[in-house]
């Protein structure tokens, strides 16, 4: 399985998945510790780089901010910070699957 890591039985469930998927990318502390501020801010100014938006559900799923405040947050950035091309783009680029289990 060259290229992939697996995920054991024993560490499935959501905190693990988005502590994995951080890890993916060369991602600081403070680069994660930005994000999940700007969602609980609400402040998509805040985010370090238009490049960190793909991975706003990840704090969602790692508990660390609130579906509403997931929503709250792109629908600011969308609507206050012109940020519709930049989540379209995502979008279309590789679709997320629903935030809502």
């Amino acid at each position: 399985m060259g290229g992939f890591s697996t995920v054991t039985p024993s560490a499935q469930n959501a905190t693990a998945v988005a502590q994995a998927v951080w890890s993916y990318t060369p991602r600081s502390l403070t680069d994660i510790q930005s994000l999940v501020n700007a969602i609980q801010n609400n402040d998509p100014g805040a985010v370090p780089s238009y490049s960190d938006l793909q991975y706003v559900p990840v704090p969602y799923y790692s508990g660390q901010v609130s579906l509403t405040q997931v929503a709250a947050f792109i629908d600011n950035a969308i609507r206050n910070y012109n940020m519709a091309g930049a989540f379209a783009g995502l979008h279309n680029k590789q679709p997320v699957q629903p935030l809502a289990p």
